[in-house]
């Protein structure tokens, strides 16, 4: 059952990303069409501000879409809605009344990104393999590891630890960069897991 589980979820995050790279390439397609139309169309009938303001909101809101099936956290789902949004204000005539509303709902997801995800909450145990290249680490969680990006965690654990003096052994944890590394299972001497904390806000980009 266990097994299942994990291939069946394995099976779902690749299908998320082969979703996110449709979806990227729909859109590259299509902002290359808008580009184009415009500068080399046959007929180059000019359109309105407001035209090319609601296509490119729309392609905007397309790539913070593919952004959120590939990143799964609460700060790429709050932009999607933040676009949605702003492009139902900006774009399409709306009374006083929906743009009170809209005004609201806005700040309300403003105060929902200030205070409600100050910290890493929706990887508060991050479990990483030790093969993981800090490249990997740094563009799949937003880190800046001050490491070479070639290089694999488990080394970098380990320099870091002999550079402080602490065995490597597992619970032994540092910091390094914004985040911060502690050592969850060893195997034969060798670092096969690490659990990372990051120790900046989600949202101070």
């Amino acid at each position: 059952m266990h097994l299942a589980r994990k291939v069946l979820n394995q099976v779902l995050s690749g299908m998320e990303v082969i979703l996110a790279g449709f979806l990227i390439i729909i859109i590259a397609i299509l902002a290359f069409k808008l580009a184009a139309g415009t500068f080399f169309g046959e007929a180059l009938v000019p359109k309105s501000v407001s035209w090319y303001i609601e296509q490119v909101m729309n392609l905007a809101i397309g790539i913070e879409f593919a952004k959120m099936l590939f990143h799964h956290t609460p700060g790429t789902i709050i932009e999607v809605l933040l676009f949605a949004i702003s492009r139902h204000m900006i774009v399409e005539q709306t009374t006083p009344l929906e743009t009170l509303f809209g005004v609201a709902a806005l700040a309300g997801l403003f105060a929902i990104k200030k205070y409600l995800f100050t910290s890493f909450r929706e990887h508060e145990r991050i479990i990483c393999s030790g093969q993981t290249t800090i490249r990997k680490m740094n563009q799949r969680y937003g880190l800046s590891i001050p490491a070479d990006g070639s290089r694999l965690l488990c080394d970098v654990v380990r320099e870091n630890l002999k550079k402080h003096d602490l065995p490597a052994e597992v619970g032994m944890s540092f910091v390094l960069g914004d985040a911060t590394l502690r050592i969850e299972e060893m195997h034969e001497g060798s670092i096969r897991k690490v659990e990372l904390v990051k120790t900046r806000s989600l949202f101070n980009e």
